[in-house]
């Protein structure tokens, strides 16, 4: 049963085209460009798994594009399926278009055809561990206790995947999400097992626990809180009216000989950001992200907007990479 269908993007994607159509620079038709980009692969493989679980799980619970807000936290769960006895699997989605390949460290890399060579990005396992405990923090806030909560990656057909011999069997194609699932359940440990029959059997004793079907019901309801990005002031898209107030037949020019300095910052980079406001780093980056300062690529690589520049926040290389932000701007939080 699909509780929950895809939230459209339809209006997103119509608003960033209808930019390209503006006096922009050519910077900002490139991000542009590749934002639209990013929105229409991602709907494109959320559709394509959407179908495989829709078919496997007919008997199910089902909500496709959950984005949960709970208590500052925020996870986007791609899909969550969850049966009459309240086991839940969430769905990760990646939609790479080029090779992966995951290490005997368990590192996630994909191909780069521009350096030939293979590059981390982000653990989608780990990234979906991290939306359990949102979840289970918003299933707390309903009084409804899963039975248990496991993970499957769905990589799209289009990206070879290479992995070790042992491990990860919750990585797969669309095609074979039911097969993944029956290896997790015949994997599942012992202790895992007695856990699970364990809050199967709380959750009943309970006479005001909800149902699973109502607390996806509710969990959609409460805490389900649809992106509303300000694309707008992400890419500095002024309309027609600040155009001719910031012309140059309003505006004076500068003096040419006039040097006008950069604005000096106290900076910090993020982790230190995050203990001066008493959060971990991964809650400054989800701050950082609300305020559309920093977003995520089709690869979950953190990436500076224009908007974040202007207020001062700065990439940096070295080993990896990492970002400074102005200390002035923690007031913001």
């Amino acid at each position: 049963m699909i509780i929950k269908q895809i939230d459209s993007k339809d209006s997103a994607i119509q608003e960033l085209e209808s930019f390209l159509e503006s006096g922009i620079s050519k910077y900002q038709r490139q991000n542009i460009q590749s934002e639209i980009s990013r929105l229409k692969k991602g709907l494109v493989g959320e559709k394509q798994a959407a179908y495989h679980i829709n078919q496997v799980f007919p008997d199910r619970f089902i909500a496709h594009d959950l984005r949960l807000e709970v208590d500052g936290d925020i996870a986007q769960i791609d899909h969550l399926v969850i049966n009459k006895f309240g086991f839940i699997i969430l769905f990760e989605t990646k939609n790479f278009s080029t090779d992966v390949k995951i290490d005997n460290e368990g590192i996630f890399h994909f191909y780069d055809y521009k350096r030939k060579d293979f590059r981390p990005f982000p653990s989608p396992i780990e990234q979906s561990k991290r939306h359990e405990k949102i979840l289970r923090k918003a299933c707390d806030k309903i009084n409804f206790i899963p039975a248990g909560i496991d993970h499957i990656v769905i990589f799209d057909h289009k990206a070879k995947i290479t992995k070790p011999k042992n491990g990860f069997e919750n990585v797969c194609y669309p095609d074979m999400i039911e097969k993944t699932h029956d290896k997790l359940i015949d994997s599942t440990s012992h202790l895992s097992t007695v856990i699970s029959i364990g809050n199967l059997a709380k959750r009943i004793l309970k006479t005001d626990s909800l149902s699973p079907q109502d607390a996806v019901q509710k969990l959609i309801k409460d805490f389900h809180r649809p992106s509303n990005i300000d694309y707008r002031a992400k890419f500095k898209i002024t309309s027609n009216k600040e155009q001719s107030q910031e012309s140059p037949a309003t505006t004076p020019a500068p003096s040419p000989k006039k040097l006008v300095e950069p604005p000096k910052y106290d900076m910090l980079t993020l982790s230190k950001a995050a203990v001066e406001l008493g959060i971990t780093t991964t809650e400054m980056e989800d701050l950082l992200i609300k305020k559309c300062y920093l977003f995520r690529d089709e690869r979950d690589y953190l990436m500076l907007s224009d908007t974040g520049k202007s207020v001062g926040i700065r990439f940096r290389k070295s080993r990896g990479y990492y970002f400074l932000v102005p200390k002035n701007l923690l007031s913001e939080f």
